[in-house]
């Protein structure tokens, strides 16, 4: 069994979502990890895969996982074209194809189109946020099923939070409105802040947002590689429609 942490602004009856836990007491020594991380090779990442397959009471074929590279690079997947390939965000309208996202301290976005029934998942760290691939995927939607914006329901990740993301001044630069000062040297970065209002701007609507209050770098049930380096594993923020 693998333990999650389940969105509330979704439908269960029409969608099935979530973020995995670490698990630490059914994965030990490290936890549950989706993606490449030195605390698991290829042969324990494809179990866990199957792991979660299971879980999920589908075929392993109908998880599509990317290797993320923190670009903002869409790609609309199908079952028979469910290839691992370097991307940031995943689109479909297949039911019962499951979108995974890998996280430890970056932000997942899932997306649900309830009008039109079409699903997105999204990785945006603090380059994917820069770059705005968020707001990229939910224009692609829209130029390939007519998704609109102020339809989409949309759940924001635990990543790295507003009190604990310590970056660079240049960051002042890249989110004016989204980093604090602690000092000359010392600035904090949040993530759901920006990209809240990154949303809000082309006109989702708030009502239609829920953003976690977790914090993976203080919260211990969730990777962090802020926290734990090496031995960081990477959850799946995971989201599929039900047929």
């Amino acid at each position: 069994m693998i333990e999650i942490l389940k969105p509330n602004i979704f439908d269960e009856k029409r969608v099935l979502s979530g973020i995995t836990k670490r698990n630490l007491k059914n994965y030990s020594p490290y936890g549950f990890t989706i993606s490449n991380a030195k605390i698991a090779d290829n042969v324990k990442l494809e179990l866990n895969r199957m792991d979660l397959a299971e879980f999920l009471g589908i075929s392993r074929n109908n998880i599509a996982i990317q290797k993320q590279i923190h670009s903002d690079i869409i790609r609309v997947m199908r079952t028979e074209n469910n290839e691992i390939s370097e991307s940031d965000a995943m689109i479909t309208n297949e039911k019962n194809f499951f979108i995974s996202i890998s996280i430890a301290d970056c932000a997942a976005l899932l997306i649900f189109d309830p009008i039109n029934e079409i699903i997105a998942g999204v990785h945006s760290g603090w380059r994917g946020t820069q770059q705005k691939i968020a707001l990229k995927t939910i224009f692609r939607m829209n130029e390939l099923f007519n998704s609109k914006a102020e339809d989409l329901l949309i759940y924001i990740s635990p990543c790295a939070g507003g009190d604990n993301y310590e970056v660079g001044k240049e960051f002042l630069e890249y989110f004016p409105n989204s980093v604090k000062s602690l000092s000359n040297d010392k600035y904090l970065f949040d993530n759901k802040k920006e990209l809240k209002s990154q949303l809000i701007s082309i006109g989702v609507k708030e009502r239609n947002l829920e953003i976690s209050t977790i914090c993976t770098i203080s919260d211990t049930q969730y990777h962090s590689y802020r926290r734990d380096k090496d031995i960081s594993g990477r959850m799946s923020a995971f989201i599929g429609m039900i047929k």
